[in-house]
């Protein structure tokens, strides 16, 4: 995992092996390293949120307050189940108490 963003923000002597087997990292370099592996984590979700949001009015009617992710999850329930109440409520009831269900 190198590059020059990783240099810059944790040192480049993060990757390289100490000499000394007893050091053990600094609070800094900890925080540095996990910091930078939960953004280089979230980076993707929020890419691909931002660009969903950017996509929406392409998809969707613009004045439709729903979000993105909203208008997909109701389209997959709907083609799943359908628009039937009573038959969603026992699909998701039983699906969720057992989860040898979804084998």
């Amino acid at each position: 995992m190198g590059g020059k963003i990783w240099q810059l923000i944790a040192g480049e002597e993060m990757f390289e092996p100490s000499k000394d087997p007893d050091r053990r990292k600094t609070a800094a370099e900890t925080v540095a390293a996990d910091t930078l592996n939960i953004a280089c984590w979230f980076t993707p979700f929020v890419a691909v949120h931002n660009l969903a949001w950017l996509c929406k009015p392409l998809f969707m009617d613009p004045r439709d307050i729903r979000g993105p992710w909203e208008y997909v999850w109701n389209d997959v329930v709907i083609g799943t189940v359908g628009d039937d109440r009573f038959l969603l409520t026992i699909h998701g009831n039983f699906t969720i108490s057992n989860p040898l269900a979804l084998l």
